[in-house]
């Protein structure tokens, strides 16, 4: 986790469960090349995303009608 403190992420039935805005996962392993595979579940409401080197993000959401178009589902971001 990003933040210090006890474990705040848990599974359950084999799904990763975020306890709504707590701390990021994040590896500080090395990459090179490689394919990223992700499933989600989006409660209603939700607002997420998956964050690549620190960099872009792949947004993960379930309603995006008042965002702006660059935050569909699946839409890249650059930071």
């Amino acid at each position: 986790m990003d933040q210090p403190g006890p474990p705040a992420w848990t599974v359950r039935d084999g799904t990763l469960l975020s306890p709504d805005h707590g701390p990021e996962l994040v590896s500080d392993r090395k990459f090179e090349d490689f394919k990223l595979h992700i499933e989600f579940n989006c409660g209603e409401t939700s607002n997420s995303g998956i964050f690549l080197r620190g960099r872009y993000e792949v947004q993960v959401e379930n309603d995006s009608v008042k965002q702006p178009p660059s935050h569909h589902t699946g839409g890249v971001m650059v930071f």
